[in-house]
Formats: structure tokens, C-alpha cells, sequence
């Protein structure tokens, strides 16, 4: 294909062991562990221009999918859903493009080797144009955790806030959690707890940010500026009360609940894979 390596922008795995690869032109391939591919490959997002391609800057991989930001502030949510899903959840969806698979397109319903991708578009572009700010982070919260059991987007914006969009798209579906008074600079990373209760957020001033998922408490602020003035390569949980940030060439540092921490060092780490089961 067109594709190569070099195009690659971000790989995660579902809680499905389903494989997803997403390229920078938004194009998501989808795996099995065996690495059969599960759905024909298909874009995030719509280019721009018939001249122009979809450029990512942000990628969020969740439970049960992948959600994707493009520098022109355009995102979409993907979900994949197999035979294990509730076939209403699949009707009532306000996903604008579903991708099947042969077997499902064949037979018109899921089965134990069939998959779909609902893929929502959401009305992030719009709202930029609207306000003076730009998005700088994405997260995504899963459907187990919310009150319209569909998930929930977390956007963080360049004046200090987060924007929830609701992927039920109702009419509430879009709110500004208004955190400016709390967070002191632009959220540039976010990851939730595995529980849903707890955000990890990391700011451009260099602080670890822990706050409920409501953003009614905030847990720790813990300062990483001694250490480094950059953001973390990733920073992810390990359970439901650390957190994992690495740097690259620095090494990895553990953050606890009371602002405990542990340091180590390691040089030559690509990417953090994290067992909490195993490793907390």
C-alpha cells in the first residue's frame, strides 16, 4: 500500500486484544493477535481538500477504540464492537460511518469472526472557530464510566480548561468543565484512571495534575520541573493510585497518591507497556 512505517503516528491495543495502527493521514488498520486483519483499512477523518491531507497531532487510545485530533482541529471517535456487543447500542449510534467486515456484510449481523467500527465524528473544528482557543490534548473516558453509557471525549484547551463532548451527540452533549481556576497552564497530556474516577493531567508548566473525573476534586499537583522542562514520551497508570511518566533518556518516575515518588533510570526505553495486574 501507500502507507510505510515512517507513517505510523501511534499503535494500541482494545481490551479485546484488537490491534489498531493509526497513521498520521488518519488511516486506522485493525488487527487480531494472530495478525489477521479484522476490518478493511479505513480513514479517521476526511481530507480536508482534494489537495490537502489529514495531518494528526493527537491520538487516544481507550478500552475500546482510538480517538484522533488533526492540526486543523478536526476529530473523529472509533469504536470497535464485535459479537459481544449489544446489537441496539450499534442501531441507536450517532456514528455517521460504519466499517464491516466481510463476514458481518455477508451474513448482516456480528458474529465470533466479525468486527465493525462506529466512527463518530465530533464538532471540535466548529467549536475553535467559535472560541479563541485550540485543543492540546485528547482523552477519552470509557461508556462503563458515564451516564449515557457512550463515551465520553476529553479535550484540553490552550486557555487552561477541558471540554467534554458526549458521544450520544444530544443536545447537552458538549460542556466546558471551566477548571481554568484550578489548572495553571495549558493541559498538554491526560490518561484516566482504570477505574474511570481519576484524571492524570500533565501541564506545560510541568505539573502532574491528578483530579476526579468530575473535576470537583483535585487529588495532588506534584512539580516535574527539577527534573526535566520537557512534557513526558507517555505517561500512563499503573492501577488506580500511580502514575507512570516517562522521559526519554531520563528514565521513568512513579507518582503515588500522596506525592511519594520513585525514580528510575533508564536509557533506552521506547515506550512504556504496563500490566497493572502484573506490575501494582
Amino acid at each position: 500500500g501507500k502507507h510505510t512505517p515512517a507513517d505510523i503516528i501511534s499503535i494500541g491495543f482494545t481490551t479485546r486484544a484488537v490491534l489498531l495502527i493509526v497513521t498520521r493521514d488518519s488511516t486506522c488498520f485493525t488487527y487480531s493477535v494472530k495478525g489477521d486483519m479484522l476490518l478493511p483499512p479505513f480513514p479517521v477523518l476526511p481530507p480536508p481538500s482534494t489537495t490537502t491531507d489529514v495531518e494528526l497531532i493527537r491520538v487516544a487510545f481507550y478500552e475500546a477504540g482510538v480517538a484522533v485530533l488533526s492540526e486543523t482541529m478536526s476529530s473523529a471517535l472509533v469504536e470497535i464492537l464485535d459479537e459481544f456487543d449489544d446489537p441496539m447500542y450499534i442501531e441507536t449510534s450517532s456514528a455517521s460511518r460504519r466499517i464491516t467486515s466481510s463476514s458481518a456484510q455477508k451474513r448482516q449481523q456480528l458474529d465470533s469472526t466479525s468486527h465493525i467500527a462506529l466512527v463518530t465524528p465530533l464538532p471540535t473544528a466548529a467549536l475553535c472557530n467559535q472560541n479563541v482557543y485550540t485543543f492540546c490534548a485528547i482523552a477519552v473516558l470509557s461508556r462503563n464510566f458515564t451516564m449515557s453509557r457512550r463515551p465520553e471525549v476529553f479535550l484540553a484547551t490552550t486557555d487552561h480548561s477541558v471540554i467534554v463532548i458526549d458521544t450520544s451527540l444530544s443536545e447537552k452533549n458538549i460542556v466546558d468543565v471551566e477548571c481554568r481556576s484550578r489548572i495553571d497552564s495549558p493541559i498538554v497530556q491526560m490518561a484516566f484512571a482504570p477505574n474511570g474516577r481519576f484524571l492524570a493531567c500533565f501541564t506545560s508548566s510541568q505539573t502532574l495534575t491528578v483530579i476526579s473525573t468530575s473535576f470537583e476534586t483535585k487529588v495532588l499537583d506534584f512539580d516535574t520541573s527539577e527534573g526535566s522542562s520537557d512534557a513526558p514520551e507517555q505517561m500512563v497508570w499503573c492501577g488506580d493510585d500511580s502514575v507512570v511518566l516517562h522521559w526519554r533518556n531520563l528514565g521513568v518516575l512513579l507518582v503515588g497518591p500522596y506525592g511519594d515518588w520513585l525514580r528510575f533510570s533508564y536509557n533506552n526505553i521506547d515506550e512504556l507497556n504496563n500490566d497493572s495486574s502484573l506490575l501494582c
